[in-house]
C-alpha cells in the first residue's frame, strides 16, 4: 500500500530528527499521526508518553492519546484524557482573560 509505505518513510524521517534532537515534542506528535493512519495505536501512546514527559502541558498529546483509547476501546483512560484537554484549555482560556 502506497499509504503505508509513505507513512513508513515519514516514521523513518522522524526518527532521525528525534536522534538529531530528542527533545523536540513536535516531532512526536508528527510521528504519532504518521503512526495513528497505519493503526500502530500502542506505539502512538509510547510516543505521546515521551512528548509529554518533555511537555506535561501538551494538549495535542492528550487529546491524540483520548483518540488511541478509542481505537483500542478503552473509554475510560478516553475521557481521563480528554478531561484534561477541557482543564488544559480552560487554564489558558483562563490566561487570556482580561477584566
Amino acid at each position: 500500500n502506497a499509504h503505508c509505505e509513505r507513512c513508513s518513510k515519514g516514521v523513518l524521517n522522524c526518527n532521525e530528527a528525534i536522534r538529531l534532537s530528542s527533545n523536540l515534542v513536535r516531532v512526536y506528535l508528527y510521528r504519532d499521526c504518521l503512526k495513528y493512519s497505519i493503526r500502530l495505536y500502542d506505539h502512538v501512546i509510547n510516543d505521546l508518553t515521551k512528548a509529554l514527559i518533555i511537555d506535561p502541558s501538551c494538549s495535542h498529546a492528550y487529546y491524540n492519546g483520548a483518540l488511541c483509547y478509542i481505537r483500542r476501546g478503552n473509554l475510560s483512560l478516553a475521557f481521563k484524557d480528554f478531561a484534561i484537554v477541557l482543564c488544559l484549555a480552560s487554564t489558558v482560556t483562563n490566561s487570556n482573560t482580561h477584566y
